[in-house]
């Protein structure tokens, strides 16, 4: 009796493991320049001494990054297949990632190789939506599709050589897109607010004394119309602190750039020969920190 309105169903479940060669071409191979000229030394006061030099030493153990993606589906149909249904999730599992290596002392001597020692997950699901159906108009068929789709995902690093976590590199358990920043509380509204608030808060600290002690003395200080950097950690000091996750000073995750639940609407109609077709689509959600691009925002 079901098959008067469900007309199909259908579970799926896939695991498939992809290489990424996309790691050089002869990144494994030290290579050797010649004809480089000594600017400097000459044995028949004519021609400068030529000498060769030696590449940096690769990664022995180079290899290609390996994807593996678990999927989870099902698709459904309704109303003689009029009403459809398209609903993933996943896991995709990124290994051996090319990227600097464990870090060297100075003493090495030249920069350190890049090898297959960062790990990342991302987690996703995608979700599509569709009506067709068809009938007759002025003697010729007349037929229709609307449809819509969401999806969205994730990223976090699983593995990265970076044992002190400091946030001018990845570190495990980041989000992939992860902006750091100091909390705004408001704009002083008086002269009077922001001096009682300097009071607490030193003077000479991080962002008010690179924002706010060049120009005319007349606007030096922190005054009406400035920013309120909140001090989260209570020291009486703005300040980055040790740039760890572990001790970001005042900054915390203020925004994440990655584009989240992108999303789509199409449509379609068919008549006596004549078809016309329409797609949109966006982003739901994405933060973006001006920077040096978008001097005219500061």
């Amino acid at each position: 009796d079901l098959s008067d309105w469900w007309s199909n169903g259908k579970i799926r479940l896939s695991v498939g493991t992809l290489g990424n060669q996309q790691v050089g071409y002869y990144d494994y191979i030290q290579k050797v320049t010649t004809n480089n000229l000594m600017n400097d030394i000459t044995f028949d006061g004519n021609s400068y001494v030529s000498y060769a030099t030696v590449s940096a030493p690769p990664s022995s153990d180079l290899t290609w990054e390996k994807v593996t993606t678990y999927n989870l589906g099902i698709d459904l149909s309704f109303l003689n297949s009029r009403l459809n249904f398209t609903g993933d999730i996943y896991i995709r599992d990124t290994k051996d990632m090319l990227t600097n290596g464990v870090q060297l002392p100075a003493t090495y001597g030249t920069s350190v190789p890049k090898a297959n020692c960062a790990d990342l997950r991302t987690k996703g699901f995608e979700l599509g939506l569709t009506w067709n159906d068809s009938f007759n108009l002025l003697g010729s068929s007349f037929s229709y599709t609307v449809g819509a789709g969401l999806g969205d995902y994730h990223s976090k690093i699983t593995k990265f050589d970076n044992p002190n976590r400091l946030l001018k590199n990845h570190y495990v358990g980041e989000e992939l897109g992860e902006i750091w920043g100091y909390e705004i509380a408001g704009i002083f509204q008086t002269d009077e607010e922001a001096l009682e608030y300097m009071k607490h808060v030193d003077g000479s600290a991080y962002v008010y004394s690179d924002n706010y002690s060049q120009g005319p003395d007349s606007w030096r200080g922190v005054r009406a119309g400035d920013l309120i950097f909140v001090d989260r950690n209570n020291d009486g000091i703005i300040s980055p602190g040790e740039s760890t996750v572990d001790n970001p000073g005042d900054r915390k995750i203020i925004g994440n750039s990655t584009p989240r639940y992108n999303y789509n609407f199409r449509g379609s109609i068919e008549w006596k020969g004549i078809d016309i077709s329409a797609f949109f689509q966006g982003i739901g959600k994405c933060d973006w920190y001006p920077g040096n691009e978008a001097r005219t925002f500061w």
